[in-house]
């Protein structure tokens, strides 16, 4: 049955390489029409809630890609040693709840063609190669890179560059947990027919895990602090801050000496699930 579920987890992880996108627009082209839209229904209903619904709009995208790239940086609180290294695949499963999907009212987006940009989509995946190296000092360096389609329009991937530097309050032992502080910033670049320009998000967590024979367990929390600026020629320019909280619980598996397996939960304003498999040297 171990055997089994670690194979499971493997191929989860491998997957996501493998899957796509299928719904979301984030064209200047769709964007800018939304807006359009929207301002369009507050002129003709005599209302003033177009901003409001478009900042949601983009607003639900920030926190998914907080969602995305906030989850998936650690499958122990405990640091490597000097020089000890982990390198692997892992990936993040994030599902689309309902008030994401319907921001603006459905009668709106029939009349004035408004699309909410996560219309139709159930999870977003986004898989990531990592790396970790043990430094002196209870420290320790990882670094993430992806180049991914996580959009159906426009066509092209997005490319994930990040990194973090951990510090460990305690090793652990048979007696105490470890604990571990995380700082870490990452950068999505999109291509140029994206209504908006480059990602970046800022990560500050902290993590606890207690180790066992084959297993152990984590768990943390912290925040992202994700930026992106809407940019659309002679329509609008905007910038948007938004700082989002999560937690995570996980569980880690050494089913054959140096490999690592993990799954974990992440819980935040959307629900996501993070897999990865590995090769670590302590």
């Amino acid at each position: 049955m171990r055997k089994r579920n670690i194979a499971i987890l493997m191929l989860l992880a491998g997957g996501l390489f493998f899957t796509s996108v299928s719904s979301q627009d984030f064209s200047k082209t769709t964007i800018g029409k939304n807006y359009n839209g929207l301002k369009n229904a507050d002129r003709d209903n005599k209302t003033n809630r177009a901003d409001d619904d478009f900042d949601e709009q983009i607003k639900s995208i920030v926190k998914l890609f907080s969602s995305l790239v906030g989850s998936g940086f650690v499958n122990t609180a405990s640091l490597h040693n000097i020089a000890g290294v982990d390198v692997g695949l892992r990936g993040v499963i994030t599902a689309i709840p309902d008030e994401f999907k319907s921001i603006v009212p459905d009668d709106i987006k029939r009349k004035y063609g408004v699309t909410d940009p996560l219309t139709g989509e159930k999870t977003v995946p986004l898989p990531f190669l990592h790396a970790s190296l043990g430094l002196p000092a209870n420290f320790e360096i990882m670094a993430k890179f992806i180049t991914f389609k996580v959009a159906d329009e426009p066509d092209g991937n997005v490319t994930l560059l990040g990194g973090a530097l951990k510090y460990g309050i305690l090793q652990g032992n048979a007696a105490v947990p470890a604990i571990t502080l995380l700082g870490g910033y990452q950068t999505i670049i999109v291509p140029d027919e994206y209504a908006f320009g480059n990602v970046s998000t800022y990560s500050l967590k902290g993590y606890v895990s207690k180790g066992f024979v084959i297993a152990t367990v984590y768990a943390g929390g912290g925040i992202e602090h994700t930026r992106l600026k809407i940019d659309i020629p002679g329509l609008i320019t905007r910038n948007y801050d938004v700082t989002y909280p999560s937690g995570t619980v996980g569980l880690t598996i050494t089913p054959f000496p140096l490999v690592k397996v993990n799954a974990d939960y992440n819980f935040g304003e959307l629900k996501n699930i993070a897999v990865g498999v590995g090769i670590s040297i302590r």
